[in-house]
């Protein structure tokens, strides 16, 4: 049984807990990024009242079973600019001493729908929150950190010598620190202008704690090769990296992936499981956070845009550090459905501004702001959070829900219905966009052209600049197969090298459907994209399906018009004009898709430097092609 807490325990540390809480440590407060000041003590519960600021991590009692633990003194200010301090607020506040820590090393493996008594307490204390001091300990124990060190004390020091050999980690093993493709969320293009770098974890720790998480990252890893894209592992790391010791930090992440890894229970190991997560978000919204999802829809920000920085990050940098905090002492233990629950429960805080913006641009800005100050303020992230425990959400059901639509892949609408994704088989690896980029198109086709190979029948770099030699090879492709054969072509705009644009056509050129007399050709399963690859090389994928609603009545799908591909046609502009050369490319607004202009930052209110307005006022030119590839879709597998 754990002891009560008391002034006496509070004050008692022994001299090696004295010299671990001393000034020189790198996660004392004078390392911190924030200057240091008193925050507020409260009542315990036990009769006396602790200030948590004044006691070192060696005079909180052990938690039984955690003797493996190796836990630290966090800074004494974990908040954003001005400290928030929620952990004065009783409505946030959690009685140490009445943990039931018999359940703790164990409590991830309940579940979310035990019918113990013991569990459903245990998670109402975990939302109300914990005392800062006392994190490392709870959450290295329900995330099954513990057992793991309890069965393998080594664990990490054995990871380090795989990594690194028995001389441990030098400077040039942390040269190329593996990212999991975490990117600058300050330069995302819908968010970027509402997180705040002063808030991420790697803000909050110094060289030493840095080069500490970095050396995690690098040993997970090597132990990891499968992992390639989790954004949420380095942020947690290097959060963790305030609380526990590394060889503490190693075993609670690693314990994290496995959990992840059997059942999906943090965070999605896979680029294509992000998307599915981030399509289910977008799925439950529909239902649980109904006016917000109209309202962003009016003003056409899609929602998945808003959720992926969201939930790919944990929120760190959108909300202040001690209500992320908050959010992951309920998250250690129930998992990701917690994510959903502050997704959704801050989209219906901000339903009324969302309702009010009158463009894209106002509601981004005011998900930006709205989100920042729920979090800055303890009664209104109280309320947020009540709400999101609030929502009936069984994990169960969502789970249902996603593979049912996997399994059937057939209905695809852009607000978030899962479907099944398949690797692509190409023949030749585009120069053009990565295979990870590629995957994401693939999950984009009709369901029943996702198991075909990827051919590749043309390529600037082999055939030319000429669009009728494209087209000759997308119809010598269909008379061969004797079949329509899909077409996915990708063109690279010289202005923007980071930058693809193209379309995919379901009914591809030389298609013996296609009827003669036809004005326009292709069908409603044709779409046009925009891929944008960041500096670090992650891509960002948008597409654009036909709009087939009853006000839409465009069915302009493509057509060849003097020697000019014309794809997605409308009074209002054309998706993308190419001339027969690649000399021109131009993208306008398009009915047919209900698409911007198809190129990052172009806005048809203003003209860039690598642009200029043609006649139809709302189409932009972007200058010639640098390098285009089309990739036939055969269903047999061809060198």
């Amino acid at each position: 049984m754990l002891s009560s807490l008391s002034s006496s325990s509070s004050s008692s540390s022994s001299p090696s807990s004295s010299s671990s809480s001393s000034s020189s440590s790198p996660f004392s407060a004078s390392s911190s990024s924030y200057s240091a000041g008193p925050a507020p003590a409260y009542d315990a519960g036990v009769g006396s009242s602790i200030d948590w600021t004044a006691t070192p991590i060696a005079a909180v009692p052990r938690l039984p079973g955690a003797e493996h633990i190796e836990a630290r003194d966090p800074p004494l200010h974990l908040a954003d600019s001005t400290p928030w301090a929620h952990e004065a607020e009783a409505t946030l506040m959690v009685q140490y001493s009445k943990l039931p820590c018999s359940v703790l090393p164990y409590a991830h493996a309940l579940g979310e729908d035990s019918p113990s008594t013991v569990s459903k307490a245990f998670k109402k204390r975990l939302r109300a929150g914990l005392p800062l001091w006392i994190r490392g300990h709870v959450w290295a124990c329900i995330t099954g950190g513990v057992d793991l060190l309890r069965r393998a004390p080594t664990l990490y020091a054995a990871a380090a010598v795989r990594a690194f050999g028995s001389g441990g980690a030098g400077d040039d093993d942390l040269l190329n620190i593996p990212s999991f493709s975490a990117v600058d969320l300050s330069t995302d293009a819908c968010l970027g202008s509402g997180y705040r770098a002063d808030a991420a974890p790697e803000a909050l720790i110094g060289a030493d704690a840095a080069r500490e998480a970095n050396t995690v990252l690098v040993v997970l890893a090597t132990e990891n090769p499968d992992l390639n894209y989790v954004p949420a592992l380095p942020r947690l790391v290097r959060l963790l990296t305030l609380f526990l010791a590394p060889a503490s930090n190693y075993a609670v992440a690693t314990a994290m992936i496995e959990a992840s890894r059997s059942r999906g229970w943090y965070f999605p190991l896979s680029r294509r499981a992000l998307a599915l997560f981030v399509e289910t978000f977008v799925s439950l919204a529909k239902s649980k956070a109904k006016k917000a999802t109209k309202a962003l829809a009016k003003v056409g920000l899609s929602l998945a845009d808003v959720a992926t920085p969201w939930l790919s990050s944990l929120f760190l940098g959108f909300l202040p550090t001690y209500a992320v905090l908050a959010i992951l002492d309920a998250y250690m233990y129930e998992g990701s459905k917690i994510l959903y629950r502050v997704g959704l429960s801050l989209l219906k805080a901000m339903t009324l501004e969302l309702q009010g913006a009158a463009s894209r641009v106002d509601a981004i800005a005011v998900i930006c702001a709205k989100t920042w100050a729920i979090g800055s303020s303890a009664p209104a992230f109280a309320a947020m959070l009540k709400d999101g425990f609030g929502l009936h959400l069984q994990r169960k059901k969502f789970a249902k829900l996603a593979s049912a639509h996997a399994a059937a892949g057939v209905d695809e609408d852009r607000f978030g219905k899962a479907v099944l994704y398949y690797r692509p088989n190409l023949s030749a690896a585009s120069d053009l966009l990565s295979f990870e980029a590629m995957s994401l198109l693939w999950y984009w086709l009709p369901s029943r052209f996702r198991l075909h190979s990827g051919e590749r029948i043309f390529s600037t770099a082999t055939d030319g600049y000429l669009l009728r030699s494209l087209v000759s090879a997308a119809a010598e492709t269909t008379r061969r197969e004797r079949e329509t054969v899909p077409i996915l072509v990708l063109i690279c705009p010289a202005a923007a090298p980071r930058t693809v644009v193209g379309l995919y056509l379901s009914r591809g050129f030389g298609s013996p459907e296609a009827d003669p007399e036809a004005t326009w050709l292709g069908n409603g399963e044709s779409f046009v994209f925009c891929a944008h690859r960041e500096p670090s090389g992650t891509p960002v994928l948008v597409h654009y399906a036909w709009d087939a609603g009853a006000t839409s009545g465009r069915a302009s799908f493509y057509r060849i018009d003097d020697g000019t591909l014309v794809v997605g046609h409308s009074s209002s502009g054309r998706a993308l004009a190419v001339s027969d050369d690649f000399s021109s490319l131009l993208t306008g607004a398009s009915a047919t898709f209900a698409s911007p202009p198809l190129f990052p930052g172009v806005d048809p209110g203003t003209v860039p430097d690598y642009a200029t307005r043609t006649e139809r006022g709302v189409e932009f030119s972007i200058g010639a092609a640098s390098a285009v590839e089309a990739y036939a879709l055969v269903f047999q597998p061809r060198s």
